[in-house]
């Protein structure tokens, strides 16, 4: 049986990951490369698109948490503390 030269370059049809060949591959930079080549990557657009979109939603649960009466209680709390 014919070990497998670990250092060998990834061919087109091995970016496809198993659990075998994660098990077996002892190189660790080859291994993130070849974890990072299975998932596509956004086009400029698509990137900027998602960024825009996580700051609205961020923004949006920041507002509905300052909505909630606990985390008022608790913001109120610690002004309190910081400010006295």
């Amino acid at each position: 049986m014919k070990e497998r030269d670990e250092f060998s370059d990834l061919s087109a049809g091995e970016n496809e990951i198993d659990g075998e060949n994660l098990l077996n591959d002892k190189d660790s930079v080859r291994l993130y490369f070849k974890c990072i080549g299975s998932f596509p990557v956004l086009s400029k657009k698509e990137e900027e698109e998602l960024a825009k979109t996580i700051d609205l939603k961020k923004n949006e649960l920041i507002r509905k948490l300052l909505n909630i009466p606990f985390v008022q209680r608790k913001i109120y709390e610690l002004s309190k503390v910081f400010f006295e």
